[in-house]
């Protein structure tokens, strides 16, 4: 049995189908790969360009990764694979719609395709999406389209009628931690020092592999240990017989920009409710926590209806960050209220 895409972890009946399709040269000429950052949408997109390419017909692997065009192509250095992103700016405008459309009728160099990666497709404004719909509809046979996004809801339903929708796959923190430990000499290393460190980068990778790779340098993980702290000496202050001076040191250690604020209470209310749970059910999973014994003892030092309050209180300012209310009268207010239910 052939072997498609042997860089993507997982997704095994997405690989099969479009491994299959490509064998026999029944592939679409437009995808849509969707997934959020780190999981693994351009290792799909380079492995599907380098599938199309391979030199290697006959082996079981596809893409071989070891002939010529593969290695190149997976180095980004092929002259029929283009990938477009935005250039760091807030969208891409139908004037670099209308430089592909005027380089996709040209013959490709090497190989017998020309793919497009389009990196941020769902920053493509509507208009360059209006002018990229007419090549979609009627591409040349050797052209194919590969359009990466976050979420294809920002895409016009004209151009996802045009495309086959691969969706990437997210892993449990299970998952993610085993496919670490075999795949990381770096996570193997921080999970047998610190098992909190190596709990906040799975859960800092929210089911990404890539991301979670990438948050193995030392430097993005010491920003996730760094959220986690402030979160946990909220937790420390709320749970405890804490003054008034040690709970609004702990708040406004916190975030002041509202999305990273957003974050950090959202992380907090994951972390109560851990703590309200763990009170129902000792043997209940956990979000926040890794280390269950520390869980259980911070748990013993509040009442129920504590947690429950101070959980309330959070919510409610976290609401009112998202609704845009002032965040330095929102985190006032929510130290007076703490203390006065605790």
């Amino acid at each position: 049995m052939s072997v498609y895409f042997s860089k993507i972890h997982g997704n095994e009946a997405l690989r099969q189908r479009i491994g299959e399709s490509i064998a026999k040269r029944s592939h679409s000429h437009a995808y849509i790969i969707e997934g959020p950052d780190g999981s693994g949408k351009m290792t799909l997109a380079r492995s599907i360009a380098a599938a199309l390419s391979c030199e290697d017909k006959a082996g079981d692997t596809l893409p071989c990764g070891e002939c010529n065009s593969c290695k190149r192509i997976f180095s980004d250095n092929f002259p029929d694979v283009t990938v477009i992103d935005s250039a760091g700016k807030a969208t891409i405008g139908v004037d670099t719609v209308r430089r592909l459309k005027d380089d996709v009728y040209l013959s490709a160099t090497e190989s017998d395709y020309k793919v497009y990666i389009l990196s941020e497709a769902d920053k493509l404004t509507v208009q360059a999406q209006n002018a990229l719909l007419k090549v979609l509809e009627e591409p040349p046979d050797s052209v194919v389209f590969l359009l990466l996004c976050e979420d294809s809801k920002r895409l016009l339903t004209t151009v996802k009628s045009r495309a086959q929708t691969l969706r990437m796959q997210l892993f449990s923190p299970e998952e993610l931690s085993e496919y670490l430990e075999k795949n990381s000499s770096d996570a193997r290393t921080l999970k047998r020092t610190s098992a909190e460190k190596f709990g906040a980068m799975i859960e800092g990778a929210d089911g990404r592999i890539g991301a979670a790779l990438d948050l193995c340098d030392s430097k993005r993980l010491s920003e996730i240990t760094a959220k986690r702290e402030a979160v946990d000496a909220v937790i420390s202050a709320v749970t405890g017989r804490a003054t008034y001076s040690a709970l609004y040191d702990a708040i406004s250690s916190l975030p002041q920009k509202r999305a990273e604020l957003s974050e950090s209470l959202s992380m907090v209310i994951e972390a109560l409710r851990d703590l309200i749970l763990i009170k129902k059910s000792p043997t209940v999973s956990l979000c926040y926590y890794f280390e269950r014994e520390k869980a259980t003892d911070l748990s013993s030092l509040v009442s129920l209806k504590r947690l429950c309050d101070v959980e309330t209180l959070i919510e409610g300012a976290l609401d009112s960050v998202l609704k845009n209310a002032n965040v330095n009268i929102i985190m006032t207010s929510l130290i007076s209220d703490i203390k006065k239910c605790c």
